[in-house]
């Protein structure tokens, strides 16, 4: 019997799912000794399958890869990147409701300019503030993502305008291809953040913060051309030369998202507002301490104007071209704790899984969590350092968890603040800790 059927997999190509015969028009995938096949529509329910998880608009990318085999900037809903950007990100609910808006928007426009009717669309680009560690570029990186179209992340404060030393814009482009695998149609579809934008602020004029030299001034020159869509040469090599062979790639439909800490912006800000006058304050008085809270980056934010940031530092040419502007929420307390828990990237997860391999449970007390949380807002570092404040503690445990002899470590708020120099530690073979 089993000779049989083996024999009729020999000679009769048929789907091992669906039972489906190939003729001309079905496709099919063969095992290497050619006795199962699975045909592509079956091919299809398993990759949707296996993807849904992670990407809840995994069928939707299916659907667009039959019509357009070379157009991997997806159309989606807002509403769907939105509950994408959710299972990673915590808190940060109006920021990821424009930015969501946004590249939809924008992928909109690359879709469907000019088919309807003469009328031309134009792309808005997106500048984000936000402190250090409020998720800027996780944002960036997660959208990428979820769009499956590549992405660049450029640190600003190492450009320099053409002839000096250092990277030059095209420096941005040229990572943005390779990321694209050297696909400059799929390049073009792109995103690139300029990480570390307020960096290049200009000094003199109105300028109250001064970030670099003047040489900001003509980056920022030097990144207009490339921002508001032009055709770009790209050098092949690390240096360009008179007879260097170059890629031309066009930026029109480049998604540009500028993003930067902008520290001292806040100051701007409030004395815009009058927020750092108080009653009866003459001269240099309103230097000395008073009961009035100081001004923090968070409470201000999200009134932030096109003057602000011209009297920062950045030209109104730039601004102009980077309409949306988005602002993050400094992170509570609460939200620490949570990005520590809560999403799929979460760093208890990674951490419990990493010591799973060795056989190992790990834990950690609210408490703990709380403490690190502490320690994150206490040095500025946001959720950015939580991985810096974990690691070390640890270290020790990672470096003798593959000798079998722990079972289970719980990382207490005593052991993250130095109060003890130990967690909880439960040996195998003993139902007792040891801390």
């Amino acid at each position: 019997m089993m000779a049989k059927k083996t024999q009729e997999k020999l000679t009769v190509e048929r789907c091992s799912f669906c039972g489906t015969e190939l003729d001309q028009n079905v496709k099919m995938i063969a095992n290497d000794d050619q006795t199962a096949w699975i045909c592509e529509d079956c091919a299809e329910k398993c990759y949707s399958c296996f993807h849904e998880e992670d990407n809840p608009i995994a069928e939707d990318e299916l659907q667009t890869k039959k019509k357009s085999k070379n157009d991997s900037s997806m159309r989606f809903k807002p509403s769907d990147i939105k509950t994408y950007l959710d299972q990673y990100i915590i808190g940060q609910d109006h920021a990821k409701d424009i930015l969501s808006v946004a590249v939809y928007n924008h992928y909109k426009i690359v879709h469907d300019n000019n088919k309807v009717d003469d009328t031309e669309l134009s792309k808005s680009n997106i500048l984000i503030l936000g402190s250090t560690g409020s998720g800027k570029t996780l944002l960036i990186q997660t959208l990428a993502k979820c769009l499956n179209v590549p992405l660049a992340i450029v640190d600003t404060s190492k450009m320099t305008a053409a002839g000096y030393a250092g990277a030059d814009v095209e420096t941005s482009l040229k990572l943005l291809i390779q990321n694209a695998n050297n696909d400059i149609e799929r390049a073009e579809r792109g995103i690139i953040y300029f990480d570390e934008f307020d960096k290049i602020a200009k000094r003199g004029g109105d300028a109250i913060v001064s970030s670099k030299d003047v040489g900001g001034e003509a980056v920022q020159q030097a990144l207009l051309k490339l921002i508001e869509g032009s055709e770009v040469e790209v050098p092949n090599g690390n240096k360009r030369y008179p007879n260097e062979e170059c890629q031309r790639i066009n930026t029109k439909n480049i998604l540009f998202i500028c993003g930067g800490s902008f520290e001292g912006i806040e100051k701007i800000i409030a004395q815009r507002l009058n927020l750092n006058k108080s009653s009866g304050a003459i001269g240099f008085s309103s230097s000395l301490p008073t009961k009035q809270a100081p001004i923090k980056f968070g409470d201000v934010i999200s009134t932030v104007t096109t003057e602000d940031l011209k009297t920062f530092g950045l030209i109104p040419e730039i601004i102009g071209r980077l309409p949306i502007i988005c602002t993050l929420d400094d992170l509570s307390k609460e939200a620490l704790v949570k990005i520590m828990k809560e999403p799929k990237n979460a760093l208890c997860k990674q951490y419990r899984k990493l010591l799973k391999i060795d056989n190992v449970d790990l834990e950690f007390t609210d408490n703990a969590l709380e403490a690190i949380a502490d320690i994150a807002i206490e040095k500025h570092t946001g959720a950015r350092g939580i991985r810096g404040i974990i690691e070390p503690l640890l270290l020790n445990y990672m470096k003798i968890c593959p000798e079998g002899d722990i079972s289970k470590i719980i990382i207490t708020d005593d052991y993250v603040l130095g109060k003890s120099d130990t967690p909880k530690i439960v040996f195998k073979n003993t139902k007792e800790s040891v801390e």
